[in-house]
């Protein structure tokens, strides 16, 4: 078992929970405001699960590595996170209900699209750098 698997595994829930309000997203934001607002909120629970778990277990153990390349890493993906996590925070903050979304329904559409692509972005370069060198290193 790779030190990562449990994280490559909650980036496919994540992933998922993405996909699925994307589809709701791209059927209508007003007429879905509701079931937005419901998915929304069981993603974002599944995010904040997964990042503490990352923020208590992940990176306090590659941070503590031997290897210089992958301590420097890890220091460079933690500093990161914490911008996203508050962006997201503050994109959930503004549009966790029905009434919210409802609201804006453009501006939601708008924001979550820079949130997909944030979340993308990270997931896929976790993966594909930090957790590869952690799976080589560990």
């Amino acid at each position: 078992m790779a030190v990562t698997d449990q994280y490559r595994n909650d980036h496919k829930s994540l992933v998922a929970g993405i996909t699925d309000i994307a589809g709701l997203v791209n059927v209508g934001v007003a007429q879905n405001a509701e079931l937005i607002a419901k998915t929304l909120a069981g993603f974002s629970g599944k995010l904040k699960m997964h990042l503490a778990t990352e923020d208590n277990a992940l990176y306090p153990m590659l941070l503590k590595s031997e290897n210089a390349e992958l301590k420097s890493m890890a220091e460079k993906f933690k500093a990161e996170m914490g911008t996203l996590k508050e962006v997201y925070g503050d994109f959930a903050q503004k549009f966790m209900t029905k009434t919210k979304i409802e609201a804006d329904c453009e501006g939601f559409k708008t924001e979550f699209d820079g949130i997909v692509k944030a979340l993308s972005d990270r997931i896929n370069r976790e993966e594909t750098q930090l957790y590869a060198l952690a799976d080589a290193k560990c």
